[in-house]
């Protein structure tokens, strides 16, 4: 579906889920680590209503030393849909055990109403001034949003969960047969992580999760 028929609810959805995605391929580790240091210690039953609450849920007392220490090896330890998206996962791998990749969690189903609410007063509106405000919300409503750019959220998922620096994310992309310049890189991951709503690790850290998986 194109972007612009998308709310604002729904494109975030369908960003969270390209995201993941493009995590899932170029850094693997984000949820085998996940899985096997999370999952041993993840509880039988778990309800929607603790996920929403977040990690520091009592339900989840048996698996926060290894939960936060997750989060801080892959630096989303300020990431609260990240986080909730993770549970979700664990929950999933918990009940069927076949299941490997990642659950996303909202459907679209549950998304906000799409449709365009406009009201007018007879009384102290022209119909020249209706029309050119209608006109203006439905311009609004059908504003195309940027395109989502798989390329930069290639450098967020190598910059913040593989822990690599711009320079060594060029030299990733070389040894991928690809080429772009560390200032092009750096501005590619921060636009991904501002449309993401993800707070950036600081650089110092360092790397913190080994090599980023290969394609």
């Amino acid at each position: 579906m194109p972007d612009f028929y998308l709310s604002e609810s729904e494109r975030k959805y369908d960003d969270q889920c390209r995201f993941l995605k493009v995590v899932s391929r170029v850094c693997p580790e984000f949820w085998d680590v996940l899985r096997a240091t999370v999952l041993p210690h993840f509880p039988e039953v778990i309800s929607i209503r603790s996920i929403r609450r977040g990690y520091m849920d009592p339900a989840f007392t048996p698996i926060q030393p290894s939960f936060r220490a997750w989060l801080d090896r892959f630096n989303i330890e300020s990431d609260t849909w990240l986080q909730r998206i993770a549970l979700r996962t664990l929950r999933a791998w918990k009940e069927h055990p076949g299941v490997r990749g990642f659950e996303p969690g909202v459907a679209r189903a549950n998304t906000e109403n799409t449709k365009v609410q406009f009201t007018f007063d007879v009384l102290t509106e022209s119909k020249t001034t209706v029309i050119k405000r209608f006109n203006a919300v439905v311009a609004d409503s059908y504003k195309q949003a940027r395109p989502f750019n798989e390329v930069h959220a290639e450098y967020l998922a190598l910059f913040q969960f593989a822990g690599l620096s711009p320079r060594r994310i060029a030299a990733w992309l070389k040894e991928h047969g690809r080429h772009s310049g560390t200032e092009a890189i750096q501005k590619g991951y921060q636009a991904a992580a501002e449309r993401l709503s993800i707070t950036l690790r600081n650089p110092r850290r360092g790397r913190a999760a080994g090599r980023a998986g290969q394609k």
